[in-house]
């Protein structure tokens, strides 16, 4: 609560929160484990950005223009079997966004935005990583989806649409099936 005493009282015009939370770590189910990557992930991914919120809300809703961009991934919607705390985690993150933006109508824009795979160090050599969207790519493409009037509730590039629709396109399980089996 003292950070966001701090920073609404050191910018007192802040109007925009992004949620950019994120750590992923590998787990290997099939046998007992140690949870720490476990609940580092829920502390990081899902209650930071509650928390944040929480402790900013007041000051965005008095503000012109608010907006809340809450960062899922396209993981939130079929999971990657060796990454399940962090599939969960951000799948509670679209729920979450979703009663917030109902409950903040009228007065917040809630946004949410849901990355592909990217060129990024969120997993080690993930940078490299050829199939994976680059992120001058993505960040023009996010960019101009933001553009747009009115701004989606969310934010899906084209690479991402293949995991948001595939219970509604009838390819869940075989989309589950193919992220597995890299």
């Amino acid at each position: 609560m003292a950070f966001a005493r701090r920073v609404t009282a050191e910018h007192s015009a802040l109007n925009i929160l992004i949620n950019n939370a994120g750590i992923m770590r590998r787990e290997n189910l099939t046998k007992r484990l140690d949870l720490r990557d476990a609940d580092e992930t829920i502390t990081t991914n899902l209650l930071g950005p509650i928390r944040l919120t929480n402790a900013l809300i007041d000051h965005l809703a008095a503000q012109p223009n608010a907006a809340i961009v809450n960062v899922s991934s396209g993981l939130a919607f079929v999971p990657l079997s060796a990454t399940p705390t962090y599939n969960a985690t951000k799948a509670a993150i679209h729920s979450y966004t979703v009663s917030l933006r109902e409950q903040l109508k009228s007065r917040v824009e809630v946004i949410e935005l849901a990355p592909p795979a990217v060129r990024t160090e969120l997993t080690p050599g993930q940078s490299t990583r050829e199939e994976y969207m680059s992120l001058d790519a993505f960040i023009d493409e996010v960019m101009a989806l933001f553009s747009r009037e009115p701004t989606p509730k969310e934010i899906l590039v084209e690479r991402v649409e293949f995991l948001r629709w595939a219970e509604r396109d009838g390819r869940f399980d075989q989309v589950v099936e193919m992220l597995s089996s890299h």
